[in-house]
């Protein structure tokens, strides 16, 4: 089932959570004068996403759509695929799209006042994400500075600048690179080594 939410000053976030999936899937929709879409979706979820564009907007109108890396999740509803990510910082409402950083299990509510940034890092370590911890920790010190006042998880609800520290003291607290697990499974070239 896929819902759209309003966040903050036109944002809108529209979530899809896909039976027996981990993780929810998030696309953004900034109604604007030139509205943009951030992600598309998976192909299977397309016509759920543009229907819920079409509750806010008349989905031709979109300008823009802006993909933060290249896999089926944000990419799919475009037929495309290609390793690589960035991210996106929205001025007007000091809202960062962070692709998959600051990712949450499970089928979140649109706006995060709690802190379960614990089971963001136990996700990343059992999902095999993250291959280092270093790379990752250097980029959330450049984003804390930005201050962001919204940040828009590409899985799981946004985070206000109020909880937003905590996921950042977590990523730089707590282990977070892949553990020799693939999905919760360790893997056989792992034991051979131990």
């Amino acid at each position: 089932m896929t819902h759209i939410d309003q966040i903050v000053g036109g944002i809108y976030r529209i979530s899809t959570m896909p039976k027996d999936s981990p993780v929810g899937f998030n696309q953004f929709l900034i109604d604007d004068e030139q509205p943009a879409l951030i992600h598309t979706g998976m192909a299977p979820m397309y016509a759920d996403v543009c229907k819920a564009i079409g509750r806010v907007l008349d989905p031709s109108r979109l300008a823009y759509i802006i993909l933060l890396h290249f896999e089926g999740d944000e990419c799919g509803g475009m037929d495309v695929h290609h390793w690589d990510s960035m991210m996106l910082w929205e001025e007007k409402t000091s809202s960062l799209f962070p692709a998959d950083l600051f990712i949450q299990p499970g089928d979140q509510p649109p706006v995060i006042h709690e802190n379960i940034s614990s089971a963001m890092c136990e996700l990343y370590r059992h999902a095999g994400i993250f291959a280092h911890e270093d790379p990752v920790r250097r980029v959330v010190d450049r984003v804390e500075r930005m201050k962001p006042e919204w940040v828009h998880a590409m899985h799981g609800g946004t985070l206000t600048g109020k909880i937003f520290p905590s996921f950042t003291r977590a990523l730089r607290d707590q282990p977070f690179a892949y553990r020799g697990e693939l999905l919760g499974r360790t893997l056989a070239t792992e034991q051979a080594f131990a």
